[in-house]
Parts: structure tokens; C-alpha cells; sequence
């Protein structure tokens, strides 16, 4: 294919091709500008591009698809993708603002930095369990994308995947996957539940900060580390719990979280600056291998009422500091007896059906 090849076809709807540019594998003129006009600037290829084309089939003969491909093909809303495509190249479908569907073969393993950054009519994708590569912002800011399906096991994901998709709310997760990479849901403000699968182990930086209709979040044994602002300012989620698997947390992870009414803290560890500002905290419960707690873990969270204590009084005797901080002043302070006390003037507690129970 020559430049200019589809020069002056204004009125094509489809367009089927093996490659994207004029020559398969050539490094410039890469760009599906380049067929419908003869200019060399890549802002300027795009004025001829026919405003009717709306589907477009890359049957996958030279195995990927260029850097910027399609980037600004704003009346664009249909791509399919052949199988033997392994590579999605950066912002290759950047700025498609009317695409609404697109598929990725079992054989994509990257896909580069923005490929799919605010394309703002898509609804739904599923990423194959062979991708191994997802680069940073690959699918932020799409702001209609409602479900996702993500069978990625053990792929590589740079930051911000899918930020600022404000209408996701239905969300699969592979069981094998290890980590939710670093702002990996950041501020997708209609995300209301999400399970994590049982195999992971870190959850980044600001991973679901903003996640304002977030009621719900499984954090299962087994997850190794949170960082900085993982649940920052998630406003509507209601239990937070450090699992006893936890063995580095950063700092502020739950800060803001004014509908956060439980604390369970299994680990030896509590976060600086953790919970400050959760003024909707009622219930404590802690681990008696918490070794130190600092102010600012509690700061402002002023309505705390109970704090229930796992193990014997004898045992939290060498933790007075810990309880005596400034947030648990007015809160009752009730101790562990998994049998029944001889004393049970509500000082002691047990496990009924998972939850704190005075005896």
C-alpha cells in the first residue's frame, strides 16, 4: 500500500487491512492517516481519514499493531483485532472517542503505555489471560467503561490502568494474580464492590484512592503488603482489616474513610496516619502482637467506643502505652477469654459467628 492510497474515499465505512501504514514492519508512516492522504505530519494525516468509517478489521499478518495507530480517530467505533496480533502499541487507539467495542485475541502478550486512553464510548473489555505487559494509563479515563474481565495472571501492569473510569462497577479478577498495581482503580467513583483474589499479596499506591461508592473490599490472609493511600478517601467503605499476613503498610492508607465503623488489625503493625480522619469509627479490635501504634494512626477519630483486645488482660499488661492512646481515652477496653469468665460484667469477650461478642 502507497501513501495516499484511500485518498478522497469519503464515504468508506469498513476497511479490512493485514497492517497499519504503507509498509509492513516499517517503522514510520506507520499511522492509518498515512492511506488517506499524502501529508507527512501525523496531526495532519487525520483531516482526510473518512468520517464514515466506523469499523475496522486488523486481520494480523505483520503481529502487532504501531505506536499511535489510530490515535485521534475520533469516528472510529469498532475494532477487531486478528488472532497472531501479539503487540497493542502506545496510544494506538488513544483519543478514539466514538470507539464502543473492541476485541483482543488470546495472543496479545503487551500493550503499550495509553493504548486505549479516553476512549470514551467504551463499554467493556476482557484482557486475555496471556498478556504479560499492560502499560501505564492503558485504559484511564474511559469514562462509559462499565465491566471488566481481567484473566491476567501474572502480567506486568504500570500505573493508573483503568483511573478515572468513573462508570465501572462490575469487575473480574483472575485467582493468580498477585498484585493491584499502583492507582490501578483510582477514583473510579461508581466501583461499589470488589473481590480480590485469594493469591494477593501487595496492593499499591493509591489502588482504589477516591473510590468514593466503595462499600465492600475482601482482604483475605495471605496479602503481604498495602502502600500509601491504597483506600484513601473512600468515603462509603465500612470495614477495614490488616490481615495477620501483613508485614508492611504505608502510611495513610485508610485515611478519610468516614464510613469505616470496624477496625480488625491482625497484624504486628498499625499504619501511620492509617485511619485518620475515619470519624465513623465505633469498634477496634487488635491483635495482642501489635507492637507499637503512633498517634496519628487514630488522629481525629473521636467516637471510638470499643475496643476489644485479642488475649488475656495479663497479656496486654506490658501494652498499656498502646491503649492509652488519646483516640481510645473514652473507649471501653474489653479482653479475650474464649471460655466463659467468672467475672462477666461485659470486661471480656469471644468469637460468635466471626464477630466480637461480650460475654
Amino acid at each position: 500500500m502507497y501513501r495516499g492510497f484511500l485518498y478522497g474515499c469519503k464515504e468508506l465505512t469498513y476497511l479490512s487491512v493485514p497492517f497499519i501504514g504503507i509498509e509492513a514492519g516499517k517503522e514510520e508512516d506507520e499511522r492509518i492517516g498515512s492511506l488517506f492522504n499524502y501529508k507527512r505530519h501525523w496531526m495532519e494525516q487525520y483531516e482526510d481519514v473518512s468520517e464514515n468509517l466506523k469499523t475496522v478489521v486488523i486481520t494480523g499478518e505483520t503481529g502487532y499493531i504501531p505506536d499511535q495507530a489510530f490515535l485521534g480517530c475520533r469516528y472510529i467505533e469498532s475494532v477487531f483485532i486478528g488472532e497472531g496480533i501479539w503487540k497493542i502499541g502506545e496510544e494506538a487507539f488513544s483519543e478514539c472517542s466514538a470507539l464502543r467495542s473492541v476485541m483482543v485475541p488470546s495472543t496479545v502478550t503487551e500493550i503499550g503505555d495509553r493504548a486505549f486512553y479516553r476512549c470514551k464510548e467504551l463499554r467493556e473489555i476482557t484482557l486475555p489471560k496471556g498478556v504479560k505487559l499492560i502499560g501505564k494509563e492503558a485504559f484511564s479515563a474511559c469514562s462509559a467503561l462499565n465491566k471488566l474481565d481481567f484473566r491476567c495472571t501474572d502480567a506486568v501492569i504500570g500505573n493508573d490502568v483503568f483511573a478515572h473510569c468513573t462508570e465501572l462497577t462490575d469487575v473480574t479478577l483472575a485467582e493468580g494474580m498477585t498484585s493491584i498495581a499502583s492507582g490501578m482503580f483510582y477514583r473510579c467513583a461508581s466501583l461499589r464492590s470488589i473481590t480480590l483474589p485469594e493469591s494477593t499479596k501487595h496492593i499499591g499506591r493509591r489502588a482504589f484512592a477516591y473510590c468514593t461508592a466503595l462499600v465492600h473490599v475482601n482482604i483475605n490472609e495471605g496479602l503481604e503488603q498495602i502502600e500509601d493511600h491504597a483506600f484513601y478517601n473512600c468515603t462509603s467503605i465500612r470495614e477495614a482489616v490488616i490481615p495477620s499476613s501483613v508485614y508492611s503498610l504505608g502510611y495513610s492508607i485508610w485515611e478519610g474513610c468516614t464510613s469505616v465503623e470496624i477496625v480488625v488489625v491482625l497484624s504486628y503493625q498499625l499504619p501511620d496516619s492509617g485511619f485518620e480522619r475515619c470519624s465513623g469509627i465505633k469498634t477496634v479490635v487488635l491483635s495482642n502482637s501489635v507492637e507499637r501504634a503512633k498517634p496519628s494512626t487514630f488522629f481525629q477519630c473521636t467516637d471510638i467506643k470499643k475496643v476489644y483486645c485479642i488475649g488475656t488482660e495479663e497479656e496486654w499488661a506490658a501494652r498499656e502505652a498502646l491503649l492509652s492512646l488519646n483516640a481510645f481515652q473514652d473507649a471501653e477496653i474489653i479482653y479475650y477469654s474464649a471460655d466463659t469468665p467468672l467475672d462477666t460484667d461485659g470486661e471480656y469477650w469471644h468469637y460468635v459467628d466471626g464477630i466480637p461478642t461480650l460475654w
